[in-house]
């Protein structure tokens, strides 16, 4: 989590919260917003990390993460650089925690990573150049239409 006005923290977090998988919330400063409130009760982490001091999250928005239910850890710097700093070194001990990723679900079903349908065949050559491939089909659906002859792309 990182404060929602001043963007450093929160491009500082983003990273690492990409690469395990978890989204980043934002906040205000002062206290914590309903959305954030309601995305933390749906995801319901073990763990919320907050990014940043005191001055940037107050520790009354801690409070409130954890009058929740959530334990809470605040990964900050002296200044900008410290905290890129310290989010660096978190960045190396979720390495260590966490283990690699499972393969995606299959595409185009439920709970998978929701794929496309297979595109069309490609069109024949006509005299000005090449045809236009087929459309791609729906989410699990068949292959486009056949492009048209005659046609430049």
């Amino acid at each position: 989590m990182a404060r929602d006005d001043i963007a450093f923290d929160a491009a500082i977090a983003a990273s690492v919260a990409g690469k395990i998988g978890m989204p980043l919330l934002l906040t205000p400063t002062n206290f914590l917003s309903s959305s954030t409130s309601s995305a933390l009760q749906s995801l319901a982490p073990d763990l919320v990390v907050v990014v940043g001091g005191p001055l940037a999250i107050t520790d009354a928005v801690l409070a409130a993460i954890e009058n929740l239910g959530f334990a809470t850890t605040r990964i900050y710097g002296a200044d900008a650089d410290g905290t890129a700093a310290a989010m660096a070194g978190y960045d190396q001990t979720l390495a260590g925690l966490i283990g690699p990723t499972g393969p995606a679900g299959p595409s185009g079903t439920p709970g998978g990573t929701g794929g496309t349908g297979p595109t069309g065949p490609m069109g024949p050559t006509g005299p000005a150049g090449l045809g236009t491939t087929g459309a791609t089909g729906p989410v699990g659906g068949t292959s486009g239409p056949i492009g048209p002859t005659g046609v430049t792309t």
